[in-house]
């Protein structure tokens, strides 16, 4: 595998089609419509989402790629698109998750697991060790070491029937004490936005979080009979 790595980018039109063809099924491009992620000129909201995704497969970042003159746009272009305050990205991976959930898990499982039917919390550390610069970066501690680390806490909640796990909800969660914090928000983001809203969420700690979290599930029309919580919750 990590001789083939290098050798996918994000113009490979074998994972192009490949990456395309699951969205497409799951309709990602109606989803991202739904929320409102759209572009006004260059490539389209579609197009710059496939290539970060297939992105993934390369283990390169945006920079590396851009070295090698393999991407479909400019780098700022994709950096833009991602710190655009205005797009829930949240929003879109809840959609997202429904519609593998309801047009994929549930007709294949049929009634058989209705009874394992239950929602999940993961609390991860996301460590980011080399990071210096990002937004309401703080010091989590890392339970396997015992060890503090740059980084968050993501905050996951997801669906599961006893066999698989889909992901619904997410948070990426700072520290409450502003002490602990290497880094605060920007300070010209709209807190009318949903970026805005999501730094506010992420300093407010992960009780409130898991609250906003789940209300986001159930409104969508998930319901189960349990939750469970990970040790570390």
């Amino acid at each position: 595998m990590a001789r083939i790595l290098p050798a996918v980018g994000c113009k490979n039109p074998q994972t192009d089609s490949t990456v395309s063809q699951f969205y497409r099924r799951f309709e990602l491009h109606r989803i991202l419509n739904i929320c409102g992620i759209r572009k006004e000129k260059g490539l389209s909201a579609w197009d710059t989402l496939l290539c970060l995704i297939t992105m993934v497969f390369t283990n390169k970042t945006i920079s590396a790629l851009d070295k090698e003159e393999n991407l479909p746009c400019g780098k700022s272009s994709l950096f833009r698109f991602l710190d655009n305050p205005r797009y829930c990205w949240r929003k879109v991976v809840l959609l997202f998750s429904l519609k593998i959930l309801f047009l994929f898990l549930k007709p294949a499982a049929g009634k058989k697991n209705e009874l394992f039917e239950v929602l999940i919390v993961d609390d991860t550390l996301y460590p980011r060790k080399r990071s210096k610069k990002v937004e309401l970066l703080s010091r989590r501690r890392d339970h396997n070491n015992n060890q503090y680390v740059k980084g968050f806490d993501l905050l996951t909640v997801g669906y599961s029937d006893g066999v698989s796990f889909v992901p619904m909800a997410f948070s990426l969660q700072s520290s409450q004490k502003k002490n602990v914090r290497l880094q605060e928000a920007c300070s010209d983001i709209d807190k009318r936005t949903y970026g805005g809203k999501l730094r506010d969420e992420a300093i407010q700690g992960k009780p409130k979080a898991l609250l906003s979290l789940l209300s986001e599930i159930s409104k969508a029309g998930v319901k189960t009979r349990h939750l469970l919580f990970g040790p570390k919750v």
